[in-house]
């Protein structure tokens, strides 16, 4: 690896989430699906995996606009939608009809304006399972779908697995593909907010996969960290700890280094140790130490060594 490039930023927006009706309690408990949203003029169902998608049971369109219009309806969605799947049936081949005489399904999107047609399913001479697949722009606005029976030639349609994924995220970079060190300081950020942080690596003409992301939320100024007890300062503001190289200690602890790591000696009950670059980056953290205790860590360099026991924190920097 000859260097690592690192993005910073933040997410706004609801973020995304998929929501995925399988029709499961529509014989037992029906006024669950309406009292989220869902409507139904048709009250027609099937029971036969044959004839719906992952598990029966699964809804029936039987009557067109000639007696009363069979429609589904689905709830309004809290952003607009970004996909959306679902699975259909015609029940007999005969749907097809002659000529113009097909059997058609239309698929509505509401705007919050008005209904648009997304699309006119028509039936071709096939009884075998569809996944249609359609996806939008989040201006497009779709909150709702409708589906209604729109031409009945012969026989039903069943339909299943309504699936959507809605949702909006606008992502600000405060830094982007910057090279990466240790002991890097940012600055600039602003309080309590949450900031994402992943990196790649570089090795000549190669740059690697991005990293897991990890999301850290910054403090109030005057706020401690609940992981450190430390109160955060700009680094002017820094306490004084004069650096010492081989060994320190005080009249609680003696702190020492050497090539292989540190090592902490004198810890009272039950001790949680924690070490961090110069830069603030934690690079060993153990909790239920006690008496003497010896950190592994390969790398030179300063580091602050925050011992937390029984009579108290204690806290020193040591070069090693």
């Amino acid at each position: 690896v000859q260097k690592y490039l690192i993005d910073i930023y933040t997410i706004a927006g609801s973020g995304f989430h998929t929501d995925t009706e399988g029709f499961d309690s529509l014989t037992t408990n029906k006024a669950a699906l309406e009292t989220q949203g869902w409507r139904f003029t048709t009250t027609n169902t099937s029971s036969s995996a044959n004839a719906c998608g992952k598990a029966a049971p699964c809804v029936v369109f039987k009557n067109d606009r000639a007696k009363k219009l069979d429609t589904l309806v689905t709830k309004t969605y809290d952003e607009a939608a970004l996909r959306l799947e679902f699975m259909y049936r015609w029940g007999n081949k005969k749907a097809k009809g002659n000529g113009d005489s097909i059997a058609t399904l239309t698929l509505d999107g509401y705007n919050g304006t008005a209904w648009l047609n997304i699309d006119t399913l028509r039936a071709d001479s096939t009884t075998e399972k569809k996944y249609p697949v359609y996806k939008f722009a989040h201006d497009d606005g779709y909150t709702q779908f409708r589906w209604i029976y729109t031409f009945k030639v012969y026989g039903s349609v069943t339909l299943d697995d309504v699936s959507v994924f809605y949702g909006n995220e606008d992502t600000t970079f405060v830094k982007q593909n910057e090279p990466w060190y240790e002991g890097w300081w940012i600055d600039g950020l602003d309080t309590l907010t949450d900031y994402h942080y992943r990196l790649r690596a570089t090795s000549h003409d190669y740059v690697s996969a991005y990293s897991n992301e990890i999301v850290v939320r910054t403090l109030n100024k005057a706020e401690k960290n609940p992981h450190t007890n430390i109160v955060p300062e700009p680094w002017d503001d820094e306490p004084e700890i004069d650096v010492k190289i081989g060994e320190i200690g005080d009249d609680a602890l003696t702190v020492w280094a050497n090539g292989n790591g540190i090592g902490i000696a004198g810890a009272a009950g039950n001790a949680r140790v924690r070490i961090y670059s110069i830069g603030g980056q934690a690079v060993y953290d153990r909790a239920n130490i006690g008496g003497d205790h010896f950190a592994p860590i390969a790398r030179h360099g300063i580091y602050i060594v925050q011992v937390a026991d029984s009579n108290g924190i204690h806290t020193y920097k040591i070069a090693k």
